[in-house]
């Protein structure tokens, strides 16, 4: 096989920007529209940029504080059915 250096490199700088949208897609999301509430509102930029990031930080504690609510449950789940 021949491999490439400047390939890999190229395909890691294709697919890494894939990745972060993949894992924090809500949280991009959320950013998204808390700059564009901050923009509606009259809001200079620096208070846009702010409401974004706090946009940003709400769905992306909301989205862990779920999935650890889920999976708190599904191991109570499991130990009860042991305990059957």
């Amino acid at each position: 096989m021949n491999d490439n250096r400047v390939a890999s490199f190229v395909t890691a700088l294709l697919v890494a920007p894939l990745v972060v949208v993949w894992c924090l897609g809500p949280a991009i999301l959320g950013s998204a529209l808390g700059v564009l509430v901050g923009w509606v509102g009259g809001l200079g930029s620096v208070e846009m940029i702010g409401a974004g990031f706090a946009a940003g930080f709400a769905v992306y504690g909301l989205l862990r504080w779920r999935r650890a609510r889920v999976r708190r449950s599904s191991i109570r789940q499991h130990e009860t059915a042991l305990r059957d």
